[in-house]
């Protein structure tokens, strides 16, 4: 029975995707729209770069870069080196930056001081990220990161779930979560059960008590983000919250802890 459960796990789809994207167009001192310059996204962090190109309408996109602080850099024959100062790409994040290289009269870098605002122009959802300085920084009492639910707008930390309720149903079984917080919680007036919960993009749902069932040390989680209305196609099975966990390292590989378990 157990291998079977594992076994659905490993291949169930991933929730959704935990990193954001960048992209934006390539122009020349005159306006016009370049093609196949070479563009890349380091992360200040942990120095991993992406690498990219526009395409023949002179666009670049990085579609999934995972979440954290990334400098865009352009290095074009004829031009001067350029250098964006570093944008944090969070969860479902899509940021446009729009290039204009400058030719190389005097073989210096350009570097922009001065970066725009980031706005979001894609999404429509509404609610709150956490990041991990937070996160370990805020005082809960508990070591359950659904204990900071409460922190986001239109959350009432409190449930009139029965304490007896599971026992009603003629079901005795333990909740996944243990003695934590499983975040049952009314969020913008809808009932404790209709909440979503993920984590590194797998769905992280209690099909019982629809809490959550896997609830993470708080020193190993990068930042969560709480959406409470106006959710995008992949969080609208829910009508209360999606509540989107991210941990350190990466993105959740199952095939590690399978290859652990046997």
């Amino acid at each position: 029975m157990l291998r079977n459960w594992i076994a659905l796990v490993a291949i169930s789809p991933l929730f959704a995707a935990t990193g954001g994207s960048v992209a934006g167009t390539v122009v020349d001192p005159a306006g016009a729209l370049m093609t196949e310059v070479a563009v890349a996204a380091r992360n200040v962090d942990t120095g991993v770069v992406h690498r990219t190109a526009t395409n023949d309408q002179g666009f670049y996109a990085f579609p999934d870069l995972p979440i954290g602080r990334y400098a865009l850099e352009v290095e074009h024959s004829g031009f001067q080196p350029y250098r964006h100062p570093p944008v944090d790409v969070i969860t479902n994040a899509a940021i446009r930056i729009d290039i204009a290289l400058v030719l190389d009269a005097h073989n210096e870098t350009v570097t922009v001081s001065d970066a725009p605002a980031q706005i979001e122009i894609v999404n429509t959802q509404l609610g709150e990220r956490i990041s991990s300085a937070r996160i370990v920084g805020i005082p809960v009492n508990g070591r359950s990161y659904t204990d900071l639910l409460a922190l986001q707008p239109g959350v009432i930390p409190a449930s009139s779930q029965q304490p007896n309720a599971v026992v009603m149903s003629g079901c005795t079984s333990a909740p996944p979560s243990g003695d934590l917080n499983p975040g049952n919680v009314s969020v913008s007036g809808q009932r404790e059960t209709a909440n979503g919960f993920s984590v590194n993009g797998t769905s992280a749902q209690d099909d019982f008590n629809m809490g959550a069932a896997i609830v993470p040390n708080l020193e190993s989680i990068q930042e969560f983000q709480v959406l409470t209305s106006n959710f995008n196609a992949e969080y609208g099975n829910f009508s209360g919250s999606s509540a989107l966990l991210v941990e350190r390292g990466g993105r959740f590989c199952i095939k590690r802890i399978l290859a652990k378990i046997f």
